[in-house]
């Protein structure tokens, strides 16, 4: 277990986003948050980054406390996340956004890149190398020069999740990394999101598309009105009634349950 996550709640006035929430996550799987619009999902991710404090709850990081610590904090424990919204340095090079989130595991501060001193120099040759192979890991290793501007929608998705990798996560959120992709481009992280797991990090990740979900998660973890209503492996979370009713509804649980698409477009 790399995660716990213990009775978890948070509201917004009178509404009550996520409930008494608990599930653990294990090391090296990937666990899939699921849910309706309005579930609580994103809301859930917040509380653990630290952009949200609970109401009530713990969240334990190896057994240790992280509840309500700043992002930094949190981020430097081993946390890291990405957002529904690409959110990148368009006129930097791919290689110098990846460095930017490897600038959390450095040393340097402002006074070292102004001096540059030997040990920064060789710092940042360091991080300059940990891009490239982050960089490689998602199948952008022979654009790291290149703009960031100039990539397509998947290809920035992608330099995302560099990105956060670079920070050396040891559990890696994906918000809705899917979103917007296309059916090849789906299925492309797919394959880097098995990569992440086989090389250490665990992955916790939201995603309406049920093809990637079911494919790729060792656990699913279903929210309706901020409770939860399933955990389980996909084969358990595809029969459950609760599931079918709350989150597919009756006319396409027997196609989306499944992870099929009746049109590719279609998420």
């Amino acid at each position: 277990m790399i995660l716990r996550i213990d009775s978890l709640s948070r509201s917004f006035g009178g509404i009550r986003a996520i409930d008494e929430v608990s599930f653990d996550i294990e090391k090296g799987k990937v666990t899939a948050i699921i849910g309706p619009n309005g579930a609580g999902k994103t809301t859930l991710f917040s509380v653990v980054c630290g952009f949200l404090a609970p109401h009530r709850g713990r969240v334990e990081l190896e057994g240790s406390d992280i509840t309500g610590l700043p992002p930094y904090r949190i981020a430097a424990a081993g946390i890291v996340r990405t957002f529904q919204l690409v959110r990148l340095f368009k006129e930097m090079s791919l290689r110098e956004n990846v460095m930017v989130g490897g600038h959390l595991a450095t040393k340097g501060g402002l006074w070292s890149a102004l001096l540059r001193p030997g040990w920064y120099r060789k710092e940042q040759r360091e991080l300059a190398r940990t891009a490239d192979e982050n960089l490689s890991m998602v199948g952008l290793g022979s654009l790291a020069h290149a703009r960031a501007s100039t990539l397509t929608y998947g290809q920035q998705r992608r330099l995302e999740i560099a990105r956060a990798l670079a920070a050396r996560p040891r559990l890696l959120l994906l918000d809705e990394p899917a979103a917007g992709l296309s059916a090849s481009e789906s299925r492309e992280l797919l394959g880097i999101i098995r990569s992440v797991t086989q090389a250490g990090t665990s992955v916790m990740l939201i995603d309406h598309d049920m093809s990637l979900v079911m494919d790729v998660a060792d656990k699913i973890v279903v929210l309706d009105f901020g409770k939860k209503i399933c955990e389980g492996t996909p084969e358990i979370v595809r029969q459950d009634a609760q599931v079918l009713h709350a989150y597919l509804g009756k006319s396409e649980r027997s196609s989306r349950l499944r992870g099929q698409r009746k049109n590719p477009a279609v998420k």
